[in-house]
């Protein structure tokens, strides 16, 4: 018997691969400041539009890394939300506040977290800077059937 092709990484969750129905996305977010306009935009896929977890499907968050703090500590918090690019009704992770230290400006950080959170259809990932100065972060999950 041949071991199944699994999904995962070191956190609690793990998925079988199903060509078809299962895929691995890549995420991330672009530059911003606090206090701006980009302060709670939606993370980006590969096509650079916003990822909107699609119909008849679930996304699991699996990993979350701040890629990029200019300076000071920033603090963000993770929000799903309906609407594209705004913290206003967005329902907050409960399980999910980050934060992220830079010593020196520029400072580069690969402070990460390995994670298990679930999006349903129609949500975006909304990672909103509740304090903090200029961050981009990246993050990777697994879209499968709902």
């Amino acid at each position: 018997m041949t071991d199944p092709n699994v999904l995962g990484n070191i956190s609690p969750a793990k998925f079988l691969f199903d060509s078809g129905n299962t895929e691995i996305i890549n995420l991330w977010k672009v530059n911003r400041s606090s206090g701006g306009a980009d302060d709670y935009t939606s993370l980006i896929d590969k096509s650079g539009s916003p990822y909107q977890t699609p119909v008849g499907k679930v996304f699991w968050l699996l990993f979350f890394q701040s890629d990029w703090v200019n300076s000071g500590d920033v603090e963000v918090d993770l929000e799903s939300n309906s609407t594209v690019d705004t913290n206003v009704g967005g329902t907050k992770q409960t399980e999910f506040t980050f934060y992220a230290s830079a010593s020196t400006s520029p400072f580069v950080t690969q402070n990460t977290r390995h994670l298990g959170i679930k999006f349903v259809a129609g949500e975006y990932i909304t990672p909103v800077l509740t304090s903090g100065n200029d961050w981009f972060c990246t993050a990777w999950g697994v879209e499968c059937d709902a």
